[in-house]
């Protein structure tokens, strides 16, 4: 349980608990080409235990950064062509 990939047409996200890292990226939007990860590493379990249950093929990376969210992880999404 190092390391948890999650991944569907318009996401993607890996959970490491090696370096305490959680880490998204949009495939929809390629001209900006957003990414997130997290900026606390409270909650990691509470948040991957509620994407595991929840996530699906129809979820954005703004739908999963929110699950992540309200388990209590603060996230910080960018735009990677910056």
């Amino acid at each position: 349980m190092n390391t948890v990939n999650f991944s569907n047409s318009k996401c993607a996200f890996t959970f490491d608990f090696n370096s305490k890292e959680i880490s998204g990226s949009d495939y929809t939007d390629q001209n900006n080409m957003p990414r997130c990860y997290n900026r606390t590493t409270r909650s990691m379990k509470k948040a991957l235990q509620q994407v595991q249950s929840l996530f699906n093929d129809e979820l954005s990376m703004y739908q999963v950064l929110n699950i992540i969210t309200e388990a209590g992880v603060s996230m910080r999404s960018y735009c990677s062509m910056d």
